[in-house]
Parts: C-alpha cells; structure tokens; sequence
C-alpha cells in the first residue's frame, strides 16, 4: 500500500468513525480541523466536496478511486470538518516542543506508522468493498489500487507470452515460465534507442538449457 491510499484510509476511518458517533447518538458536532501531511490528498478532497456533478465512469479509474470517494462522501456529509494540509517530519529541522500541536500530532501518526510497518507481516489481502466502490480490479488475489488499463494489457500480454513460450519451446502446460515473463520485461526495460538485443528464454528445463 503506497502512502496515499494510507492516508485516505486513515482520513477515511476518522470521518467514518465521526459519523456513526454523529447517527448513533444524534450529536451536533462542532467544527473540527483534520490535518494530512498528503498536500495532494488534501487539494482533492477539498476540491471534490464542493463539485455538485455526479461521479463519472472514468472516475473510477483514479488511484485509490474506492477510498477517496468515501472520503469525500463522509466529508460532505460532515461540513464542520476543515481539512488542512500539515507539512511533514519537521521535527528533523525543529525541535519537537518548539512545534505547533499539530505538527507534534503529526510526528506522533508517523511514529507510530513506523512502528507498524516494522512489526506487520505486510500480508498481502484484497481490500474490503467500502461503500459506494461497487467492484474491485482483482490480480493474482491482491486489489489493482490504481493502473488498472495498465495491469490488464499486462495481463493479457503475459498470458499470450506464456503461450508462445510454451510452443516456442514445447514446454509442458505445467511448466513454470514465469522467470522467464520477468526477464523478459527485464530485457525490454534496459533497451535503448541505439540497441538492438536478442530476448533468450531460459527456464528450467529448456530445450537448450546446458
């Protein structure tokens, strides 16, 4: 999970938690300020929740589409929420008591994220369908966040790939070519304008593996 969609989830589980807190005991809340050290995050959300258009197809198709658009749905419905972007790790140039409350409280969220990056198992899990998502991009069991056009022309060039190994080299359908698929792609990236180079597929039991 890359930084942003961190953010959005963690800006996602506050709102949330808001709003049930807001249904459940029918509060008024007051006006509160909600810091992000995401300046992108928080340019989006705050743009997001004063366009009145419905959301389009190719909205979808944005990074991390399924948190954000909970994230602005909450924040609409939760007006006296001001989002405010808090620039971040500044206590390697300030002191941390010299800081304004908010940036300590930002310190402290990196901090103890950097905590649970070290002690996770970082198991990889499809995300949970949030409201208002309706599907998810799945591959090779883990949630397509964003490159979605992308991963799917990957996809299918590999599966043709695949194939044309296969017969290329009359590899057995339970062969293992995925070495292969990687030094491939490998390959391909170091090219060059002015090179010219021959792609050799090497496999365990190749036909001219020596």
């Amino acid at each position: 999970m890359d930084s942003y969609r961190a953010e959005a989830y963690g800006k996602c589980s506050i709102l949330q938690f808001l709003f049930l807190l807001r249904e459940y005991y029918d509060l008024t809340l007051a006006s509160m300020h909600l810091y992000c050290d995401n300046e992108a995050l928080v340019e989006h959300v705050n743009n997001a929740r004063e366009q009145s258009r419905p959301q389009f197809p190719n909205d979808a198709l944005k990074a991390s589409w399924d948190v954000l658009q909970a994230v602005v749905r909450l924040a609409k419905l939760l007006p006296q929420i001001t989002f405010h972007h808090i620039r971040g790790h500044q206590d390697t140039q300030v002191a941390l008591d010299k800081l304004s409350r908010p940036a300590k409280l930002n310190v402290q969220a990196d901090k103890l994220a950097g905590n649970y990056q070290r002690l996770s198992s970082h198991k990889n899990i499809p995300a949970p369908m949030i409201d208002g998502t309706h599907c998810h991009l799945i591959y090779s069991g883990q949630t397509v966040a964003s490159k979605h056009r992308k991963h799917i022309r990957d996809h299918r060039r590999t599966k043709e790939l695949k194939t044309y190994i296969k017969q290329k080299t009359q590899m057995s359908e339970d062969s293992n070519v995925g070495s292969s698929i990687c030094g491939h792609r490998l390959a391909e990236r170091s090219k060059t304008a002015n090179t010219y180079s021959l792609s050799s597929f090497c496999t365990d039991g190749s036909p001219w593996e020596s």
